[in-house]
């Protein structure tokens, strides 16, 4: 007879990869929407792009971050539901790119100059 093994939860460690999970959904969202050509992403599309688990941890995760997203679209002006980022955000966006094409060269340098770390590559 096989033995039935038991696992219990722990809390603090259901907690700590919730606090993870949340962020990078979040970051997955914002480059899924800055990707598209338009910067908008329809409602109806969004479950082939997350998977159908995913999409209502995404639509929570739009409700709850009004800042970052905004919702236009649905009954009022019967056009379909979609999803873009506020003004804010996109101008945060616009200065991460910029400020990764200006630390490229001082990497690509500091690369040329130092080399690669010792302890690079042995995860």
């Amino acid at each position: 007879m096989d033995a039935v093994q038991l696992y219990h939860r722990e809390p603090g460690l259901d907690k700590a990869m919730d606090l993870q999970k949340k962020p990078a959904l979040l970051l997955r969202l914002r480059e899924l929407i800055m990707a598209l050509k338009s910067g908008s992403l329809l409602v109806r599309g969004l479950e082939k792009e997350v998977g159908f688990v995913q999409k209502w941890n995404s639509f929570a995760l739009i409700e709850r971050h009004p800042n970052i997203f905004h919702v236009s679209g649905g009954s009022t002006s019967r056009g379909p539901i979609a999803v873009t980022l506020t003004e804010k955000d996109r101008n945060i966006s616009s200065e991460e790119t910029l400020a990764q094409e200006l630390m490229e060269p001082i990497l690509v340098r500091n690369l040329r100059i130092d080399g690669l770390p010792d302890t690079y590559g042995e995860d």
